[in-house]
C-alpha cells in the first residue's frame, strides 16, 4: 500500500470568494498537528478545527 502524499500545496481557491485558502494549525496532541483550512479573504473555513492537514485539505476541496 503507498502512503498518500501530503496535500498542503493543492488547495483549491475558496468556493465562495475566490480567495487563498491557507492551514491553520491550532493544537498539538502527540504527533499530530490539528488544525483547519481557512479563506485569508472572507474568512470561511472548513466545519471543523480539529483535523489534520490532509483530512482538512480534502474537506476543503470537495467544497468546491
Amino acid at each position: 500500500m503507498q502512503k498518500k502524499e501530503c496535500q498542503k500545496d493543492t488547495l483549491r481557491e475558496c468556493p465562495f470568494c475566490g480567495g487563498e485558502a491557507k492551514w491553520t494549525p491550532n493544537r498539538k496532541t502527540g504527533n499530530l498537528h490539528l488544525g483547519y483550512i481557512r479563506c485569508v479573504e472572507c474568512g470561511a473555513k472548513t466545519p471543523q478545527e480539529n483535523f489534520t492537514e490532509d483530512l482538512a485539505t480534502d474537506t476543503w476541496n470537495r467544497r468546491v
